[in-house]
């Protein structure tokens, strides 16, 4: 593609959010001043005419917390919605009230979930846990086509009481290598592995599947930043208080 600086992706990526109220202590987070601030980065003048924000999450939404214990997740649907979220990782808190909790929720939910490498035979033939779904397209404003992926480690399996038994996790390297022609062959000019997993698993991601352009982690509380070869490798925070702002660039800039 030919070189230009002007953006013709912006992304905003956001994981583990629990705390919907400010904390006493730098820095605050609490959910109305993110809302603010997504706000700022969607609409604020010096952003006209740039390509539209696309907002990605990577997990751990619907609990724990206070709310999640009465409301049993439900509180997070229009929080997600009104972000907007245009795609998200299933993180493990997300069945903490059990899959049908989970399936009832995302059915609400104005975006895809995604787990690719988690399969539930109970439901069919590689099907994903919670009838998730493995990848997504979307297409930026400017015309360029995003394949999104949804990958999780097997640790965080091992920790939730109320999964289904006999579920099948693929190692998501494999899981990557298998799905990423496929989104290619789409049209997908940009791959982005949208996963709920520690650093170390994305670390290994990012050296052996170089094909993925860009890794938004979840699962991990702190932000953190590596690139991995030509892969850019993303945590970003919990509960409010941190978020990423991504422009990508054509000719490779980003």
């Amino acid at each position: 593609m030919p070189s230009d600086s002007t953006p013709v992706i912006r992304l905003l990526h956001f994981n583990d959010v629990y705390r919907l109220e400010p904390s006493e202590h730098d820095p605050v987070g609490g959910v109305t001043r993110f809302q603010s601030l997504c706000n700022h980065y969607r609409h604020h003048s010096k952003y006209r005419g740039q390509a539209e924000l696309i907002t990605l999450f990577s997990g751990d939404g619907f609990g724990p917390s206070l709310e999640s214990s009465v409301t049993k997740g439900a509180h997070m649907v229009p929080i997600l919605n009104n972000v907007p979220v245009a795609a998200a990782c299933v993180g493990n808190h997300e069945l903490d009230m059990g899959v049908p909790q989970f399936e009832y929720l995302a059915a609400q939910c104005n975006f895809p979930w995604l787990l690719a490498n988690v399969t539930d035979p109970a439901l069919g033939e590689d099907v994903p846990l919670g009838h998730a779904q493995k990848s997504t397209m979307l297409t930026s404003s400017t015309g360029v086509k995003i394949g999104l992926i949804g990958l999780a480690e097997k640790e965080w399996l091992e920790a939730v009481n109320s999964l289904p038994a006999n579920l099948v996790h693929t190692d998501p390297v494999v899981t990557a290598r298998k799905l990423i022609p496929e989104l290619r062959a789409q049209g997908a000019e940009l791959i982005i592995a949208l996963c709920h997993q520690r650093e170390v698993h994305d670390t290994r991601l990012a050296e052996e599947v170089p094909e993925i352009d860009i890794i938004l982690s979840g699962h991990d509380h702190h932000y953190r930043y590596s690139k991995v070869h030509n892969t850019h490798v993303l945590c970003s925070g919990s509960d409010y208080k941190q978020l990423s702002y991504i422009e990508a660039s054509r000719g490779g800039s980003k």
